[in-house]
């Protein structure tokens, strides 16, 4: 897809415009549960592999489902990821060094990158996170249901796509 920004010289990237990103989303997340993601185990999604999260804490479980290299992007890559935060749980201070996207599936997350105010985001909500943007407040709103999201990270290949900040 081609972006109908206005950098359009000879050298300028093809990029994705916000509005062709969004409409990913909901796709994405339509065609994932349709294969019955959502009613399996995290640790056992079909095709995806459970990660350590950068977030710190056991109660942060993230699984990547995709990681695709995009040709016209240069040296980027998507990368689009589950994450289940426990009943009650917080992850640790951290950052992204790319811009992220995250779509609430289930429950609600409360969230805060410095210098923002706090927000709870709920199921069918998204929002976004500027690149290196340190999320400082992350915990699951319930004490009952876990809270799960769709993430997508556009990112650099080999690079990570969270880092613990202290």
């Amino acid at each position: 897809m081609k972006s109908s920004a206005q950098n359009t010289g000879a050298n300028a990237p093809n990029l994705l415009t916000r509005r062709q990103l969004m409409g990913l989303v909901p796709l994405a997340a339509t065609a994932w549960s349709a294969h019955g993601l959502f009613s399996t185990a995290l640790g056992a999604a079909p095709g995806g592999k459970q990660e350590k999260s950068a977030a710190g804490s056991p109660d942060v479980k993230r699984t990547k489902l995709i990681e695709q290299k995009l040709t016209n992007l240069g040296d980027r890559t998507v990368q689009v990821s589950m994450v289940e935060i426990a009943p009650g749980a917080e992850g640790a201070k951290h950052r992204h060094p790319c811009p992220v996207f995250a779509y609430v599936l289930d429950g609600a997350l409360v969230s805060q990158t410095e210098g923002q105010p706090v927000a709870t985001f709920k199921a069918g909500q998204i929002f976004y996170e500027p690149a290196n943007g340190v999320h400082a407040v992350s915990r699951n709103a319930s004490a009952t249901a876990p809270v799960k999201l769709l993430v997508f990270y556009l990112g650099e290949p080999d690079k990570p796509v969270s880092v613990p900040v202290d």
